[in-house]
């Protein structure tokens, strides 16, 4: 895993592993918080990460459970100021929250988080995790 940060840290871009779900066209589910540092970033920012296939580009929805979802629950209280807990529970206020986040950002507005929400959202600052100044989108 260090191997895969220090490529991200290295190449300034999203690291996508060729791990079988990925490359099968399926999007895994995320499941832990990964460090990305996105080109032109000054620092890293937690992101959902789907930890079996290396990738960044996963999904979450309701009834989820893991630090993926606490990233974005992260993400939608200090990015969006959302009043949600950071539970790592995907329940009912975590997708309204997102519902109304995705609205602002022109993607499909279905309470899911998946990789067009994914491209579009900001997502938080390791090195300032209450900044919401600090908050950088991902390509």
């Amino acid at each position: 895993m260090l191997g895969v940060a220090m490529a991200v840290a290295l190449a300034g871009s999203i690291a996508v592993g060729t791990g079988t779900p990925a490359a099968a066209g399926v999007t895994p589910q995320c499941t832990i918080r990964w460090n990305v540092l996105p080109a032109g970033a000054s620092g890293g920012i937690w992101m959902p990460y789907a930890e079996a296939a290396e990738t960044t580009v996963c999904f979450m929805h309701r009834g989820s459970y893991s630090w993926g979802v606490w990233a974005l629950q992260k993400a939608l209280r200090v990015c969006y100021n959302k009043s949600i807990g950071t539970d790592l529970s995907f329940g009912p206020q975590t997708e309204q929250a997102l519902r109304e986040v995705q609205s602002l950002i022109h993607a499909n507005p279905d309470g899911g988080y998946g990789p067009e929400t994914r491209g579009k959202l900001k997502f938080v600052s390791v090195a300032y995790p209450d900044d919401p100044g600090a908050c950088s989108t991902v390509n």
